[in-house]
């Protein structure tokens, strides 16, 4: 009778187990989830734009900034995903930042000049990307992804003065070591007139509160906030990710570089993996977590501190996210994690695999009728089984128009939506 007992008991433990956390856990990874088609019937493709992890939209002028490489070479350099066989790759580095213009869908590459040693020697190895455009007389800049001033002499937005962010995972000075130190990751800083073909080195950045740079987002021409997406370079622990519930991996950091280079940690937190960070409209900001996924909404505080207001348990893993004028958050979200990280790793070995899309959109939780007071809406908007896009890591809002690209995936994707769902 007590053996009986006692393995009812734990019988009774196993299935509390599995719904509460085995389950749900199971559902974000998409373990025998079925992708169907949802707002795919209008897309196309930009080719020759590939590995694009990130990128920035300009809504005044349509021009677009691409973080790019080659789907091979991410497969043995992305930090982010632990991989780190950087000498296995030509040297130095073949990424690029590239300028899309979705008027025309003409790209072409930036011409990166100015450049200070590292980067002669080493090249660039692109990740995360913000712009900044500086605010001018008469016009009122709102940070982030959201520039609303159209401050050039033809009314396009083309000729603003602006600051490149980008993240770049530079490689340690010892090739054979980087499985053992990882990457000695940085912020470059670049100044650019929008729509220009050069961008100029201004500055480095570089700090110990900038340890493991995933996504940024630029604030001033001299300042900017970025996630770190592990507590470390490499550790034996960061495998173990994907079953943390609770873990000390959280931080967003704000650096400011007018004279001297101040950076410290504006938030810390206890969910894995801080991805994509985005300023919203008023004095808001967001970032989503990707394993035990969430997405966070703070207070920008004076002293540049982030003061958490909201939280929203997301429904997959989630990459990077956008923020339209109205305050609407897109997020790029991948519905089947083990086909995804296969595309990435197995790609030298099988290109041919594949990852299916997912975006989802939280309607607008910052506009003056509709407080942050937990009743923000979620809803898919788009969904594709790698039949038109593949693998996306970022997304990005122009009219009816999202954009999608990814850190492995073979081309920019670009699918209309109705106005009422791309608001």
């Amino acid at each position: 009778m007590l053996k009986t007992g006692v393995l009812i008991l734990a019988v009774a433990v196993l299935l509390a187990l599995f719904k509460g956390y085995i389950e749900p856990r199971l559902d974000e990874f998409g373990i025998f989830r079925k992708v169907e088609d949802l707002n795919n019937g209008k897309c196309s493709r930009v080719e020759g734009l590939e590995a694009c992890e990130d990128f920035y939209v300009d809504r005044s002028s349509g021009l677009s900034y691409f973080a790019c490489s080659q789907r091979i070479h991410r497969a043995y350099w992305t930090p982010a995903l632990n991989l780190l066989r950087r000498d296995k790759l030509p040297f130095p580095s073949q990424d690029y930042i590239a300028v899309l213009d979705l008027n025309t869908s003409e790209h072409r590459k930036l011409d990166l000049v100015n450049l200070p040693p590292h980067l002669v020697k080493n090249g660039i190895h692109v990740h995360g990307i913000d712009l900044y455009s500086h605010p001018s007389d008469g016009f009122e800049d709102n940070h982030g992804q959201i520039r609303l001033s159209e401050d050039s002499s033809d009314g396009s937005g083309r000729g603003k003065k602006t600051t490149i962010y980008a993240i770049n995972h530079n490689p340690p000075d010892d090739l054979n070591s980087t499985a053992s130190v990882g990457a000695q990751s940085v912020i470059e800083v670049f100044d650019t007139v929008l729509g220009d073909t050069q961008a100029t080195h201004r500055r480095t950045i570089e700090s110990e509160f900038i340890l493991t740079p995933n996504n940024v987002v630029g604030m001033s021409e001299s300042s900017f906030y970025v996630t770190n997406d592990h507590k470390k370079k490499v550790h034996w622990k960061r495998n173990l990710e994907p079953i943390l519930t609770d873990s000390e991996l959280d931080s967003i950091t704000y650096c400011s570089f007018a004279t001297e280079v101040d950076c410290r940690v504006a938030w810390h937190g206890k969910r894995p993996f801080p991805n994509g960070i985005a300023k919203g409209p008023a004095n808001y900001l967001y970032m989503a977590t990707t394993v035990n996924p969430w997405l966070h909404v703070f207070e920008i505080q004076p002293d540049h501190a982030l003061i958490l207001k909201e939280e929203l348990k997301l429904p997959r893993i989630t990459d990077n996210i956008h923020v339209t004028p109205s305050g609407s958050i897109f997020l790029a979200n991948i519905p089947a994690v083990s086909k995804f990280f296969d595309m990435v790793k197995k790609h030298p070995m099988d290109s041919s695999l594949t990852s299916p899309v997912e975006v989802w959109k939280v309607s607008n939780a910052t506009a003056e009728n509709v407080p942050v007071d937990g009743k923000m809406h979620l809803e898919k908007v788009f969904e594709d089984n790698s039949n038109e896009v593949i693998g996306t890591t970022a997304v990005g809002i122009w009219g009816p128009k999202l954009i999608m690209t990814g850190v492995a995936s073979p081309y920019v994707s670009i699918c209309e939506l109705d106005t009422k769902t791309a608001s």
